[in-house]
Parts: structure tokens; sequence; C-alpha cells
């Protein structure tokens, strides 16, 4: 059966760039030096935020931000799902939800390395004593990826890459390298979070949600 593709990316267009992870690096520690200038994106007591690059030159694929818009494709029904009441000297539960849906270029012919990380971890590390987060990538298994119902029907998201990478208070980020076998325009991605966690320091009143950064490359030898 066929489907109208929900995804309008005429005004809401995130492209992927191919950069060194020299440069990948400097962008970030930019973004976090300069607290949001270039779009990042804070939840004041709850909810997960994300930020993409948005320049467009070159692309290898498309990718939009599952946390504020279509938040139904994917392996879940719904985007992360934060606690909006975070009391301090208690832990809580981050919800499964879908972070990211990836469609690469058709024209691409190669594997993909894709990193996820925390971009304000100094502002987690303030108020949290521990917070955790176990990213996965899946991989869409249906037969038509412009199609809304199929798009949406969990059981058409296959988790690969092996198991989920943690992003934690102390560590890197979450790092993948999907082999060219596992990208295709036909079969897009999503990055979700399985599974996630925190325990909360005393003396505050309110908490920042997390703000998860996505970058992808290419891989041309996989």
């Amino acid at each position: 059966m066929g489907g109208k593709s929900i995804f309008n990316l005429d005004n809401r267009r995130f492209r992927l760039i191919k950069k060194s992870y020299r440069k990948h690096l400097i962008f970030i520690f930019t973004l976090i030096l300069l607290g949001g200038i270039f779009g990042l994106a804070y939840a004041a007591t709850y909810g997960v935020a994300t930020v993409t690059p948005i320049d467009s030159a070159p692309g290898i694929g498309d990718v939009i931000d599952l946390t504020t818009e279509n938040s139904a494709v994917g392996p879940y029904d719904n985007a992360p799902s934060f606690p909006e009441n975070v009391i301090g000297g208690t832990g809580g539960r981050i919800g499964a939800g879908n972070l990211f849906y990836i469609r690469p270029h058709a024209a691409l012919r190669t594997g993909v390395w894709i990193q996820v990380e925390m971009v304000n971890r100094k502002d987690l590390n303030e108020y949290y004593t521990s917070f955790t987060e176990n990213i996965a990538v899946y991989k869409f298994i249906g037969t038509d990826a412009d199609n809304v119902e199929q798009l949406q029907n969990n059981d058409n998201w296959q988790r690969i890459a092996g198991e989920n990478v943690m992003l934690t208070l102390v560590g890197g980020p979450a790092t993948f390298i999907i082999s060219y076998d596992n990208v295709s325009h036909d079969h897009p991605l999503v990055i979700a979070l399985d599974s996630g966690d925190y325990y909360a320091k005393e003396g505050y009143t309110s908490y920042p949600g997390v703000v998860n950064y996505c970058n992808i490359e290419e891989a041309a030898n996989l």
C-alpha cells in the first residue's frame, strides 16, 4: 500500500555534513563555549532536546529531529521522555524513544560513521550525580520508505551495530560504524534511546534536560 511521506524537508531540512574528526570536535567545543549562540537548545526542567548542524554542503543525507516532530517514526511510538518533576536526592528513568531519523542520499555508496554526544555534559555534571543514555541505531526493514504507516510500524525497525552504546557523565560520545550493506536510501536509519536513568543532586529547584548532538560522516572503507 502506497503512502505519502510525512517529512516536509523544505523548511526543516538538516544536512549531515562530511567533515574531519578534528573539525567536528572544534565545532562542538565552540558550541559549548558560546552557550548556545549557534542554535543549542536546552530543556529548562525536562525533555530531551537535540541539536544538529544546519550547513548543507556537501551533504550525504537528510536527518529529522524526532524529538520535535514525527516522533512515532522508528522503533518506538514516541520521543524519549524525561520526567517533568525531578526531585533532588532521588533517581529516575528516562523513557525510551526515537531521537533522529536518517535517510541517506540515493547516490551514497559508503558506510557511515555516527556519533551521538551529550553537548551539555558540564551542566548535567553540576546537577546530577549520575546520568546515562543507552543509544542504539535501527534500520528500516519495510518495503516502502515513503509509506507513513510502514515508517510508524515498530516491527519494521531492526537494531543494528550490535549492543547499545552508553553515554555517561564521564565518558565520550556514543560511536557507531555502520557498514555499507546497512546504509540505503530505501532503508533509512533511526537513532533511538533504548533506556536511560539519572540520580539528581540535592540543593536545586530545577534541573536541565539532556541535549544530544548527532554527527554523521562517510566511512569509505566499509
